[in-house]
């Protein structure tokens, strides 16, 4: 992955070469739905999951879909359509309901894992803005039916929804430095316990 790279806050703002071609942008995006790990202070994947660990959302490289075969009719579409804005929401406590971590703006893709013949898409951030977590039922109307009604795994979304979530996630401190930190933490105390960054089993 050839790229250029200014950061500003743990955000990654970057221009990336071939393979990697531009996404336009129409405004539109995604609700998609991500397993937290229990044993962090940040919402970042799950790390620890017993033979089925996570990869996605994969902040420090910025992408989606690059190291997984998660959600590949989302990443399709998003190529697609132009849905540029990747909402990310996860559930941190029992009972509690979902959060809002942050988001994506994907201003790259290639092909996927599964290959081009497949339509099969990775993608990549031109800036992420992580955030102390929002609990979506504290949102106003209709944001906050928009995120709370239970779906599985995403949702799509309009433009002007996108916009709403974007102006409320800027208006708050980027803290993707900790969420990257965080990750590189829950890394450290897997390996200790089992040999392994990505345990395939118990810890």
């Amino acid at each position: 992955m050839r790229q250029n790279r200014d950061h500003e806050g743990g955000a990654a703002a970057r221009r990336l070469g071939d393979p990697w071609r531009e996404l336009p942008d129409a405004g539109r995006g995604y609700l998609s739905v991500y397993f937290s790990e229990p044993l962090a202070r940040w919402p970042v994947r799950e790390i620890t999951r017993p033979a089925d660990n996570k990869s996605d959302p994969n902040i420090e490289t910025g992408t989606y879909g690059l190291f997984s075969t998660c959600e590949p009719s989302m990443r399709n579409r998003i190529v697609l359509d132009g849905a540029a804005t990747i909402f990310f929401l996860t559930t941190r406590k029992p009972h509690q309901g979902r959060v809002i971590s942050g988001y994506y703006h994907v201003g790259w893709y290639t092909e996927g894992t599964q290959g081009a013949v497949n339509r099969d898409y990775a993608l990549a951030a031109d800036k992420m803005h992580f955030i102390d977590p929002i609990l979506a039922s504290d949102l106003d109307e209709p944001l906050a039916a928009i995120c709370s009604t239970q779906f599985r795994t995403m949702k799509p979304i309009d433009v002007e929804t996108v916009a709403a979530l974007r102006s409320i996630c800027d208006d708050r401190p980027d803290r993707t430095a900790d969420y990257l930190g965080e990750v590189a933490r829950v890394e450290t105390f897997a390996r200790a316990r089992s040999g392994y960054a990505y345990p395939a089993h118990r810890i």
